[in-house]
């Protein structure tokens, strides 16, 4: 579920996905791809998908958070953080200052992390795991 860069306004959209079709009680959803500007609109949605195992983020814009509607979070078995290149290397020197440290401690109110066996900062070129609890990078 993404939205068209503002460079890319022109281009048609390849897929698009109506938000009440995710939601169906009997979707076998397992596995979602979603813009970091959607996750506010599609929590409650994600919540009512018990299937999903694995969602991947893309670092975009800064999420934008209601902390009065944040109860109930999102369990998931893996979550993955698209991003740059630069943004993992800087997230491997300078974890706590760096803006995906921040960007995870957002995530963090949307989605269980007591509940995940993998979270990871992914680019085209690398990738790092990350301990869901410390959040200090393993490998």
């Amino acid at each position: 579920i993404t939205d068209l860069d503002t460079m890319d306004r022109n281009l048609m959209k390849k897929h698009e996905i109506n938000p009440l079709i995710v939601a169906r009680s009997n979707i076998n959803l397992k596995v979602l791809v979603i813009d970091a500007q959607f996750l506010y609109d599609f929590n409650s949605i994600l919540l009512s998908i018990p299937s999903l195992e694995v969602l991947k983020i893309r670092c975009s814009q800064p999420i934008n958070i209601n902390l009065q509607a944040q109860r109930d979070k999102i369990r998931l078995h893996e979550l993955l953080i698209e991003c740059s290149d630069d943004q993992i290397n800087e997230y491997k020197t300078s974890r706590t200052t760096s803006e995906i440290h921040c960007f995870i401690q957002s995530l963090a109110l949307y989605i269980d992390f007591t509940s995940l066996e993998r979270l990871a900062l992914v680019s085209i070129s690398q990738s790092v795991i990350i301990d869901a609890a410390t959040l200090m990078v393993i490998e």
